[in-house]
């Protein structure tokens, strides 16, 4: 035992250092993966949505994420996936009751 392990000898070994990336070099890593990423507030702002209704979004499934540095990014590929297949603009047809159906149907 040389001189620095008798005057450390208390504590403990550190064998190997684990590199950690940094949250740039995680973010180039995924634009490089999967192409440029938005983050929620922006395709909030785009899409004129509001931010929760984004997140919403994200929890249902229908708006893929890439996770970097512990922030959710949605691909810029999904995005415009979303927009011009599963947008649906305004309020949602309102069903006609049945008892209005029947009415229409026999004053016809």
């Amino acid at each position: 035992m040389d001189a620095t392990q008798a005057e450390f000898s208390g504590f403990p070994v550190i064998e190997e250092r684990v590199k950690v990336k940094s949250p740039l070099r995680q973010y180039i890593d995924a634009t490089a993966e999967h192409g440029p990423l938005v983050p929620p507030p922006m395709i909030a702002a785009a899409l004129e949505l509001h931010r929760s209704r984004v997140y919403q979004l994200i929890e249902e499934g229908r708006l893929p994420t890439i996770d970097v540095a512990g922030h959710r990014w949605v691909p810029a590929s999904a995005l415009e996936l979303f927009w011009t297949e599963e947008r649906k603009t305004g309020r949602p047809c309102k069903q006609p009751k049945f008892s209005k159906l029947l009415r229409a149907a026999f004053e016809k």
